[in-house]
């Protein structure tokens, strides 16, 4: 599996929080690709410049799934959660 920034892809997982507003890596797929919770919001980085953090704080005790989607001839990133 070779990762490029002009490829296309997307990134699923189901996560559950043992507690709110944690901060932790929940994939790290190469030093430049990582999907992380930080003080309980969701954030996607590609790269030191493509960093998308979301705005809701992610609840504690039930599971939830995301989804992260980069379009690489757009360099696009899209992140959702539960949805």
């Amino acid at each position: 599996f070779e990762l490029s920034m002009d490829s296309s892809f997307t990134i699923e997982a189901f996560f559950m929080l043992y507690k709110v507003q944690m901060t932790a890596v929940l994939i790290q797929l190469t030093p430049a690709v990582s999907l992380q919770l930080i003080d309980g919001l969701l954030a996607a980085s590609l790269r030191l410049d493509k960093i998308l953090i979301g705005q809701t704080v992610i609840s504690a005790d039930q599971w939830h799934h995301f989804a992260l989607v980069y379009h690489g001839q757009e360099q696009t990133i899209k992140l959702f959660i539960d949805g």
